[in-house]
């Protein structure tokens, strides 16, 4: 299975415990969001859906904020890129992607807005993807 070169396998980050002994994942929104913005490469994404999955399941984000990560961060903040004619990118630099994931969007631009609503359905068929992997990864670490 092939791995990401930009974001920690998610076998990796270790697991700790909450004083209610419930696990608690280590992996960090920006681990999410550099995973989640492997779908907005120029290039085929089919090898990264795996992998990303697994490192969303491990995280201890909900199912529904880890839906509301892409569809309301990242897809708006990479959506473009989808449309770009630039040549292949290998992956997003991760300083740049968080810093353009925690500014906000205050002006508004018609381009971008289009851009957005257009290709929405992207970022939910690709959400409807990780989330069954997410549901067999996550039933199946409380069934061992």
């Amino acid at each position: 299975m092939p791995s990401c070169r930009h974001w920690r396998s998610p076998a990796i980050g270790p697991i700790r415990s909450r004083l209610d002994g419930v696990a608690v994942s280590e992996v960090t929104r920006e681990d999410v969001w550099i995973a989640l913005s492997d779908l907005y490469l120029d290039t085929d994404i089919e090898p990264f859906i795996e992998p990303c999955a697994q490192l969303l399941a491990e995280s201890a984000f909900s199912r529904e904020e880890l839906a509301r990560i892409l569809l309301d961060e990242v897809h708006p903040a990479l959506v473009l890129n989808l449309l770009s004619v630039a040549g292949e990118w290998g992956s997003f630099d991760r300083d740049w992607l968080c810093a353009r994931l925690r500014q906000k969007r205050s002006a508004w631009n018609p381009r971008i807005w289009l851009a957005r609503r257009v290709l929405r359905g992207y970022a939910r068929t690709q959400w409807q993807r990780l989330d069954e992997i997410i549901v067999r990864l996550r039933s199946s670490r409380t069934t061992s």
